[in-house]
């Protein structure tokens, strides 16, 4: 499966996310998505109208593996790395990639000097307004934290500091059992009338899954998440508009008629 980088920032422009709508609503229609009533074929369906509107207005941008690095840096990478490939044709070829080596690694330099100083300044800047949580996170990512010695102590069920490792390992494998002890003393007449109520909402009609919970749903998924198998990120789904949610909503209740 491809890795999409999309830059995920720039959908919360209100501008880019009503192109990023508009376009996932032209590909819903050129497809004739309401026509369809196969369930994988319409989650296809669904999955590349996203992607290809997130190509589209999100551009897909090179993942840096440092976070000083630049874009403009990330372009002289690929130059440098085409000049690799044919540096032994010819010496101006291998000129030509010695010196674009040479610039990817000034341009990195540069990045990284301009990225500590902006990390430095937001230091300082939450000292001031006494963001001390926020200052110690950017000291560490600038740091690379502090590597000290593992300190492997924890507390007995008496609270006792246990620091010996026979001690650590008794200590865990006591927890381990009282965790997953079963003592017996669950309530039958709970689990009798959970299960009552369960039977009862059953056997109900219940017509259809509510375009309501499908967009109370939507709201509720996180951003910055890694995607799933689909490769599609939540930022997606939730900036999609009224024509995605509603074909979401239909392959909902596809799917919930065909399990009834």
């Amino acid at each position: 499966m491809k890795n999409n980088n999309w830059d995920l920032e720039k959908i919360k422009d209100a501008t880019t996310q009503l192109f990023y709508r508009g376009n996932v609503a032209v590909f819903l229609e050129e497809e004739k998505a309401k026509d369809i009533q196969d369930k994988d074929q319409l989650v296809s369906v669904l999955n590349t109208a996203m992607k290809q509107a997130a190509d589209e207005e999100l551009k897909v941008l090179q993942k840096p593996r440092k976070p000083w690095i630049s874009q403009d840096t990330l372009l002289l990478v690929e130059d440098k790395q085409a000049a690799k490939a044919r540096r032994l044709k010819c010496p101006e070829a291998m000129k030509e990639y010695t010196d674009i080596y040479k610039k990817v690694k000034k341009s990195a330099r540069k990045d990284k000097r301009i990225w500590i100083q902006e990390q430095c300044a937001k230091v300082e800047q939450n000292h001031t307004d006494n963001k001390e949580r926020e200052a110690y996170k950017l000291v560490k990512q600038i740091t690379g934290g502090f590597k000290g010695a593992n300190a492997r102590v924890i507390k007995d069920a008496h609270g006792t500091l246990l620091s010996k490792e026979d001690d650590i390992l008794k200590r865990w494998t006591e927890y381990t059992q009282q965790l997953y002890s079963d003592s017996g003393a669950h309530n039958t007449s709970v689990i009798s009338r959970l299960e009552a109520i369960h039977d009862r909402e059953r056997s109900e009609n219940y017509n259809e899954i509510l375009v309501a919970e499908v967009e109370r749903a939507i709201r509720r998924l996180k951003d910055r998440k890694s995607p799933g198998v689909d490769g599609i990120p939540s930022e997606l789904i939730k900036a999609g508009g009224p024509e995605l949610v509603s074909e979401i909503h239909r392959l909902c209740n596809i799917i919930w008629e065909e399990e009834e």
